[in-house]
């Protein structure tokens, strides 16, 4: 899906005009923070060869076209998983392992490497998936955007603050979702009683 189809969704809700540009480049932060908030879109990367005592594994051509790497969420060598402290994200899309825990062996595929992605700033195409589940949420963080920027015919802070606790709604549903596998799970919220 792209940005273009999003817009429908989100111009009928607005109270006053935005250039088109404003809009496609809201919907495309929107969608970018919507992947980012809820690490809803992760994939396990196909194995990787260690090589003894390299420290930097590029990921670029192992993740999805329109994608970058939002965080690194889990790494194995040889099946055991590896403390994210002994490793972090270099330029994007490289995996660098820390000086005191460089692989000191080499291993066929040994490499597992399951990362939290997001759409690219350069294309305006969204992965299909999320966005049919997730449209609500994704125009709701594009109408905060939108309705709080200053001095535009468009700004309507009470309504951004409506839509930014519809956006928040929907991103615990979508970390419930992502960690149940249910859409639908209910989310309850515990209060304390105070009497």
């Amino acid at each position: 899906m792209t940005y273009a189809e999003l817009k429908p969704l989100i111009v009928g809700r607005l109270p006053g005009n935005v250039p088109p540009g404003l809009l496609a480049l809201s919907i495309q932060g929107a969608c970018r923070k919507f992947c980012s908030d809820t690490w809803y879109w992760s994939q396990t990367l196909a194995d990787i060869d260690i090589v003894a005592d390299q420290q930097d594994y590029d990921l670029s051509s192992l993740i999805p076209e329109n994608s970058e790497i939002e965080t690194i969420s889990t790494v194995k060598i040889d099946g055991g998983i590896v403390d994210v402290n002994h490793i972090e994200l270099y330029q994007l899309s490289i995996l660098r392992f820390k000086d005191n825990y460089i692989p000191s062996k080499s291993s066929t595929g040994g490499l597992s490497v399951k990362v939290i992605l997001k759409p690219s700033m350069v294309d305006d195409a969204l992965p299909e998936w999320i966005v049919t589940q997730w449209q609500e949420a994704i125009s709701y963080a594009s109408l905060v955007d939108i309705t709080s920027i200053p001095n535009r015919s468009s700004t309507d802070l009470n309504a951004s603050a409506e839509y930014r606790l519809r956006y928040e709604r929907e991103v615990s549903r979508a970390k419930t979702a992502g960690k149940t596998g249910n859409i639908d799970a209910d989310i309850s919220v515990i209060t304390q009683d105070w009497l």
